[in-house]
């Protein structure tokens, strides 16, 4: 896994508010165009990118698949660059913000090296407090019941970030997979549970499965609005 932090807006664009960049991150693709294609390119699925507007902190986001050219049908009114790669938001954040040493902030993309202590830790920091080291993708086309679905055909796997958890009976998870709303928007269908053995008599291969919890599968809107009303 590794860091990065990227500045998601097109050169020159005067009016280009924090907003913006929100928006971009919540179609759940970042990117960019020109010169800084090439270290764009370097991104790994499981690496962890800051999207930042100028100093001001936007998201954390987990890379999904490879940058790219995109394709026609991967492209949104807000995609402003050429190349781009999937993402999962992992938070957002409002008043935080970056700078001084650790941080090179006008350069459009860069890779934070553990040596740079200082920013690498702030950004792993983030990481930890999302709760994501046991988040996991699932397809949930690949239901047994309405409550149990396929999880592993081996002993560990890999999480959002490419980590590889060690699986046992009764470790609590939280799974989700890719959806979208009708406005292009991610919105992901998530829900929480724990590993179990399969012993059904079903896919004989796969050796763990997931029992999700009383709360069932909902989408992530779902969820905000539920604990905005809490």
């Amino acid at each position: 896994m590794n860091l990065w932090h990227i500045q998601l807006h097109p050169t020159g664009a005067a009016d280009w508010t924090v907003e913006d960049t929100r928006r971009i991150v919540a179609t759940g693709y970042i990117g960019c165009s020109g010169k800084a294609v090439q270290t764009f390119e370097k991104l790994l699925v499981g690496d962890l990118v800051l999207v930042r507007y100028g100093a001001q902190v936007v998201a954390l986001v987990a890379v999904e698949d490879m940058p790219r050219l995109l394709l026609d049908y991967e492209k949104h009114s807000l995609h402003w660059f050429t190349h781009g790669c999937r993402i999962k938001p992992l938070a957002y954040y409002d008043h935080l913000k970056i700078g001084g040493r650790g941080w090179y902030l006008p350069t459009t993309l860069q890779q934070i090296k553990p040596e740079n202590e200082i920013a690498y830790t702030f950004v792993k920091n983030l990481w930890e407090k999302t709760n994501s080291r046991l988040l996991f993708s699932v397809d949930f086309n690949e239901l047994f019941e309405y409550d149990l679905v396929l999880f592993s055909q081996k002993d560990a796997r890999e999480n959002i970030c490419g980590e590889l958890i060690r699986l046992y009976e009764g470790l609590k998870v939280n799974i989700y997979m890719g959806d979208g709303d009708d406005k292009g928007n991610r919105d992901d269908l998530v829900a929480s549970g724990y590993v179990t053995a399969n012993t059904t008599e079903y896919y004989p291969y796969v050796k763990w499965c997931c029992q999700i919890d009383e709360k069932g599968i909902r989408s992530e809107s779902e969820v905000e609005r539920n604990f905005e009303t809490s």
